[in-house]
C-alpha cells in the first residue's frame, strides 16, 4: 500500500506568502522547496521580492543620506 506524502503546513501557500512578506528573501528556500507553487510562480515571486528588497535598501540609504545632510546643515547653522 502506497501512502501519499502530505506536504508540511509550512509549505502551504498562505504561510510561504506570509514569510515572504515578513522576512523577505530569507523565505526563498521555503518558497523553492514548496510543491504548491509552479516553477513560473516561484521565479516570479523571487524576482519580485528581490526587486522589492533592492528598492527598500536603496530608499533606506537615500533616506539616511538625506537625514545626514540635513543634520549637517542644522549643525552648521547653530553657533554656540
Amino acid at each position: 500500500m502506497t501512502e501519499e506524502k502530505k506536504s508540511k503546513w509550512f509549505y502551504d501557500v498562505w504561510f510561504v506568502i506570509l514569510m515572504l512578506l515578513t522576512i523577505g528573501p530569507f523565505a526563498f528556500p521555503l518558497l523553492w522547496k514548496s510543491t504548491k507553487f509552479s516553477r513560473v510562480m516561484k521565479w516570479t515571486l523571487t524576482i519580485l521580492f528581490v526587486l522589492l528588497t533592492v528598492g527598500a535598501i536603496w530608499s533606506s540609504i537615500e533616506m539616511v543620506k538625506y537625514i545626514w545632510q540635513r543634520a549637517q546643515e542644522i549643525q552648521a547653522a547653530v553657533v554656540f
